[in-house]
């Protein structure tokens, strides 16, 4: 994946421009002596046959390598700044806004990972010791901080268990570390698919809810919520 992946980018970022800008000098040319010579002119004959030559050969050339590489421009749709912080264009290395690329890194990306054939994912799970305070306008309230003074409250997937409360979700990392070279990232936060109640915790749940309260995702920055 890495060489097909490093060719299909050379190929589009470099070798693709360089014939479009061959083509349209040619072009160029050729349009010169077509208003600047007769018709009957050996020069008009001859720059007419070079350029019939090279557009059909150009045409067949881009033709079969796009239908080479057609894999890799499905796979480029799924890479963004939050995925990739740099590309490659005409052989210089172009680097992502690094603003723009952590603003990416913290939405939930799991639908690019997932289409990525240079990713894996892996499943994550994480027990919950904070403890559940109720539920209240579709939200579950949980405890934060070891003073419990405070509280975190959540709106997703929520399923009920009579094991420990619990968090589970999936992560990815790259399987070849050479694309890290090219500028991908090499593993993800975890993003965080459902969260298991123990049953009993949510039956006796008092809902008694302090007056601070904060979203799942600035209570657990390293797991991402859709």
């Amino acid at each position: 994946m890495y060489e097909f992946w490093k060719q299909a980018e050379f190929f589009y970022g470099t070798v693709l421009p360089i014939v479009a800008i061959i083509f349209f000098m040619m072009l160029i040319v050729g349009l010169f002596i077509f208003y600047y010579t007769t018709k009957d002119s050996k020069k008009r004959k001859i720059m007419g046959g070079l350029f019939l030559t090279v557009f059909v050969g150009t045409l067949v050339f881009s033709v079969w390598e796009h239908i080479k590489y057609r894999h890799w421009i499905e796979q480029s749709a799924y890479v963004n700044p939050g995925v990739r912080n740099q590309r490659e264009i005409m052989g210089s290395v172009v680097l992502e806004d690094p603003k723009m690329a952590l603003a990416y890194q913290k939405i939930d990306l799991r639908e690019q990972y997932s289409q990525l054939d240079m990713y894996r994912v892996r499943e994550e799970s994480r027990e919950l010791s904070n403890r559940y305070l109720g539920l209240r306008d579709n939200r579950h309230y949980f405890t934060l901080g070891s003073d419990e003074r405070y509280a975190f409250w959540y709106t997703g997937d929520v399923e009920f268990t009579n094991e420990t409360t619990h968090i589970t979700g999936v992560s990815f990392e790259l399987n070849d570390d050479r694309f890290e070279q090219l500028g991908f990232t090499p593993s993800t936060p975890n993003y965080l698919e459902t969260i298991y109640i123990n049953q009993e915790a949510f039956d006796q749940a008092e809902q008694d809810i302090p007056s601070e309260v904060f979203p799942f995702s600035e209570a657990f920055t390293e797991w991402i919520t859709s």
